[in-house]
């Protein structure tokens, strides 16, 4: 009989109520996901959205066995916790871009991808979940075809835009495909941009990225983005260039002064910019180098639209050049979270897929999921346990082995038996256990051909031992200590 080790990490109850968890059954292959790009040693990011490349010669994954459109797609940590994901685009002839939102991002982690299969796409595929969980309020891929009128806002739609007189669908991108809002010449204003929608709830602390590639021409009042009616009123803001300078952008708030972004567009190859607004100050990042803070006017909401590439009006001169991945999240934005947004995807490298495996043990072998220990008292402990592919034998078993010595768990106890035990998660106590004691546990689920099981966990039950009469006798300086009788921890305390 065949045994496989299963790493399970330990979950907490709150977790185990709340997530969902991958069911390898309806899979064929999974592939581990590996960050070397993500070197920051004592960081870790929460819910960030990593891109993940897929194609032919990324690692073990095959278009063959996936489906046609990419929505059989999932990533699930190691214990089958499963993550929300959108993919942004998909190309069976070459490179797919998918978004997983990677709960604790840090040097060392990994996520499995799964795929093959019949699957709708996840809801995370449109809810937004991705990004609203990393605190973004609009996020602007720009994959859209050439036929398209609408830049879809993938942080829940709320900002969807519609391309006015644009160019979306270009080759040239940073990341898929990227739109083109103008090519006309110099300091031209014209009615050209994505008129997405007002907002009220942002505030004056927040930051705006996108990745932008400027022609080799000179720069004029070109807007990168305009919250408000004019470039001196008194509520929004806005980004735009300096005519007659060639060197610097401007970002305001609520007035007309400005904080200088120094940085020369002109022929600018695909570059990542950073706008921070955070109060009455701002500071620009460029390619994840700081370049400059300054004083200015604090933004505002307002019920002005928010307009890419243009000013709210659609009357001004418009961006002359491409852009991609433009986003807006409330808040800030801590540096190492900026370095991480710019390495994401400027490294083709940063998220590595492994070598392709089966999901399902081969013959029949149940397949364990997460197990966590929900809920202790003084000689009772209720486990939470997930089985994520079940046994058809009769004689299938899954059961807890139990002690007080991480090497010896030489207690057992049946939890489940029989053919086709439910995949799913199960709750189930172990009894007759001594209070105020540390215990190790772990679930094995054993099925004809083979068993899985979890990794051994910890727990202690709960209580105060409870002794006998206790005697002292003195002689002299000696003092002996005399206990008449001990009752039994499982049945006293």
């Amino acid at each position: 009989m065949k045994k496989t080790l299963i790493g399970i990490a330990v979950m907490g109850a709150a977790l185990l109520a709340s997530a969902e968890y991958i069911n390898d059954a309806e899979f064929l292959y999974r592939a581990p996901v590996t960050f070397p790009g993500y070197t920051i040693a004592d960081d870790t990011l929460e819910n960030f959205p990593v891109l993940v490349r897929l194609s032919e010669t990324q690692g073990g994954f095959s278009y063959a066995d996936a489906s046609d459109d990419g929505s059989d797609i999932r990533f699930a940590l190691a214990d089958g916790t499963l993550l929300n994901s959108e993919v942004s685009l998909w190309d069976p002839d070459g490179e797919s871009q998918v978004w997983v939102s990677v709960p604790a991002l840090s040097a060392g982690a990994s996520v499995y991808l799964y795929w093959g299969g019949s699957h709708s796409f996840p809801a995370s595929q449109t809810d937004g979940s991705v990004w609203t969980s990393a605190g973004y309020f609009a996020v602007w891929h720009m994959d859209e075809d050439s036929t398209s009128t609408t830049a879809k806002d993938s942080a829940g739609g709320a900002m969807n835009g519609t391309h006015v007189n644009t160019m979306p669908g270009q080759s040239d991108a940073k990341v898929g495909r990227s739109v083109r809002i103008s090519d006309s010449g110099w300091n031209v204003a014209e009615n050209k941009g994505i008129r997405t929608a007002a907002y009220s709830n942002v505030g004056s602390d927040f930051v705006f990225t996108l990745w932008a590639k400027y022609p080799n021409q000179n720069v004029g009042n070109d807007r990168l983005a305009g919250h408000k009616t004019s470039w001196d009123g008194n509520s929004g803001w806005e980004i735009s260039g300096k005519r007659y300078d060639g060197n610097n952008l401007d970002f305001r708030g609520a007035s007309g002064t400005s904080a200088e972004a120094p940085v020369a567009m002109k022929n600018m190859d695909w570059s990542h910019m950073v706008f921070v607004f955070e109060e009455n100050w701002g500071t620009f990042y460029l390619n994840n180098s700081w370049k400059s803070s300054k004083a200015l006017t604090s933004a505002t909401d307002n019920d002005v639209v928010l307009v890419l590439g243009n000013a709210a009006s659609m009357a001004d001169d418009s961006f002359k050049g491409w852009m991609d991945e433009v986003r807006l999240r409330k808040g800030g934005m801590s540096r190492n979270w900026i370095t991480t947004e710019y390495n994401s995807v400027n490294n083709v490298n940063f998220a590595a897929v492994g070598a392709a495996e089966a999901v399902i043990p081969a013959g029949d072998v149940p397949l364990m999921g997460a197990v966590s220990v929900s809920e202790t008292n003084r000689h009772d402990a209720t486990i939470s346990w997930t089985l994520r592919a079940a046994s058809s034998s009769a004689e299938s078993t899954v059961k807890a082995w139990y002690g007080t010595d991480a090497g010896n768990l030489s207690q057992s106890q049946v939890l489940a038996s029989g053919a086709d035990i439910a995949t799913g998660t199960h709750a189930s106590t172990i009894s007759g256990l001594t209070c105020a004691s540390d215990w190790y546990v772990k679930i094995v689920a054993t099925g004809a051909d083979g068993s899985t099981e979890s990794e051994v966990m910890n727990f202690r039950t709960a209580g105060t031992p409870v002794f006998g009469d206790v005697e002292t006798s003195f002689e002299g300086l000696a003092v002996t200590i005399s206990v008449r009788a001990i009752l039994p921890l499982s049945r006293a305390s």
